[in-house]
């Protein structure tokens, strides 16, 4: 057991070998809750020796809200089909002292794209207070060689313990991410113009947050959740070189949008593991976000 955390913690710090110029920024999606900081997070440590590794998978089915539910608010049309896709990641927390945790994310942390390295890079600190608990994490993105920052995260976080084995948890972020250059075509919803084979760079701003109820109903603390997510942030996506363009100078073009969605799962808590099956729905989305039912599981060794 001590080996595979080991293991698991020299995965996540060095990517495998991975050289962190080659991890492509966008590998990250500007909105929504696949990615590994944006699980389900507890304010209080949840393991007691002094690593942790974990693993998350999430899978696509490929369904979709009906169109009937989804405004048909322009660029993502709402009728857009979603495909099957999947993802992976692992996390590593190494707690450096009795308030702080260095965190380290590895993996393929998009759904269908983002090639394996390491993904984020941070520190969470935590106190506490009689039943309630507070926590608050800054995550840094590589590569840390530019001259700006690829992108930052912001978490704050709280849990409220009560009795009969119930407790409450709410979080709260601000995230900004460069994603680099992409290639791919473009329509300008301002314009409703074309672009082919546009050389694009990618800058997002957007604030997460959710509320979680939790159930326990073992010694263990072993629990089901309910928690409601909402997400809403823009985009600015630049031309840098455009070829066969049919309009003129290629301008900025915004892309803003919002997601709201309800997410159902149960924590199996033993002393040396824990196992999170969930899966989530879109209940709301609007603009350019364009979310699916999904499935997924996190299981970690503590």
């Amino acid at each position: 057991m001590h080996f595979l955390k080991r293991l698991t913690l020299l995965m996540t710090l060095t990517g495998l070998g991975t050289p962190l110029l080659d991890i492509p920024t966008v590998a990250q999606p500007w909105i929504g809750f696949s990615d590994p900081l944006r699980q389900p997070e507890s304010a209080s440590r949840d393991f007691s020796n002094r690593f942790s590794g974990r693993t998350f998978l999430v899978y696509q089915p490929g369904y979709v809200l009906p169109a009937s539910s989804i405004p048909p608010t322009p660029p993502t049309p709402s009728h857009k089909p979603v495909p099957k896709a999947y993802q992976f990641a692992l996390r590593a927390d190494v707690g450096l002292s009795s308030h702080l945790d260095l965190q380290g994310i590895w993996g393929q942390t998009a759904m269908r794209n983002g090639r394996i390295g390491l993904a984020w890079l941070g520190v969470k600190y935590y106190l506490q207070s009689d039943h309630k608990h507070f926590a608050f994490r800054l995550a840094i993105q590589p590569p840390f060689s530019e001259s700006s920052i690829s992108g930052v995260d912001i978490g704050g976080y709280t849990e409220t313990k009560y009795r009969n084995m119930f407790s409450t948890e709410f979080a709260m972020g601000f995230r900004y991410q460069r994603m680099g250059l992409s290639d791919e075509p473009l329509v300008n919803p301002e314009t409703g113009h074309r672009m082919q084979h546009a050389l694009l760079r990618r800058s997002g701003k957007s604030i997460h947050a959710s509320r979680t109820y939790r159930f326990a109903f073992d010694p263990a603390a072993s629990n089901l959740f309910i928690s409601l997510k909402a997400s809403a942030g823009n985009m600015d996506i630049l031309p840098i070189e455009v070829r066969n363009y049919e309009s003129p100078s290629p301008k900025p073009i915004k892309e803003q949008g919002g997601l709201m969605s309800l997410e159902i799962g149960l924590s199996l808590l033993r002393p040396a593991w824990q196992f999170s099956p969930y899966f989530r729905i879109p209940i709301r989305q609007t603009g350019a976000a364009h979310d699916a039912i999904r499935l997924g599981a996190n299981l970690q060794l503590r």
